[in-house]
């Protein structure tokens, strides 16, 4: 098998397996409710891919002034998707510690929140996609597309590159969980959730400054990690902090 076959293959799998794994361990050393990891996945799925649309058409996709102008200016471009992500997940954690895990007060339901929500996000953007490309390089499923066949033939240092991305994304889901998790159960920490939607935004910042090419990737990625990290560490040490 071609090295770059064997790579995507790597890729899909890690997609695939890695979430469930981690959900897998985490229940194991926790006792966590199923239902917890089900919540993230569920309200990462309806605010997201459902809700977040809505502004994306009226802004986006439809042609305006506002679109127009959304489209030539790479910041303002970067800032709008940012915020977007970070209003309507972060929202849609608030309302699943605060409605659909209202009974589940051990925060150690936050991190399973976080993996169910992260993990879901891994599945759907490199678990399936990969799997889909090794599978159309292979000649099983027909490749459909130019894009699809560029993205099957992906050397080894991009899938290496894309799955560390998802590595820090996933770190940042469960950071942010964490932060939210404790605006609704903790008195006084409010606050944590507007902090947990502008920590989104900067970290999406990144990724619309390169999708508009005003970033190179590898610096994308560098700034991405380092801050997902930072906001991970940050919100388990308050989260675990002793007399907390």
């Amino acid at each position: 098998m071609p090295q770059n076959q064997i790579w995507l293959l790597i890729g899909a799998l890690y997609g695939l397996l890695f979430p469930v794994l981690a959900g897998l361990i985490w229940k194991s050393r926790t006792k966590c409710a199923g239902f917890s990891y089900f919540a993230g996945a569920f309200c990462f799925i309806v605010f997201a891919f459902m809700l977040e649309q809505i502004p994306h058409y009226f802004f986006l996709a439809s042609e305006s002034p506002v679109s127009e102008v959304l489209r030539k200016n790479a910041l303002l471009y970067a800032v709008y998707g940012a915020s977007m992500a970070g209003i309507f997940e972060e929202t849609g954690r608030y309302f699943g510690f605060k409605v659909l895990l209202k009974k589940k007060k051990h925060k150690s339901n936050s991190i399973a929140y976080g993996i169910g929500h992260g993990g879901l996000e891994i599945v759907l953007l490199m678990g399936i996609p990969y799997l889909f490309y090794f599978l159309a390089v292979k000649g099983i499923v027909p490749a459909g597309s130019a894009a699809v066949l560029q993205a099957a033939s992906m050397s080894r240092e991009m899938i290496l590159l894309a799955m560390g991305e998802r590595l820090s994304a996933f770190l940042l889901h469960i950071g942010l969980s964490i932060l939210v998790f404790m605006a609704v159960r903790r008195k006084g920490k409010f606050l944590m959730f507007p902090l947990a939607v502008l920590l989104h935004i900067l970290a999406d910042l990144p990724a619309g400054l390169y999708q508009a090419g005003a970033l190179p990737l590898y610096v994308t990625e560098i700034i991405t990690a380092v801050f997902a990290i930072a906001v991970f560490i940050y919100a388990v040490r308050a989260h675990y902090r002793k007399g907390r």
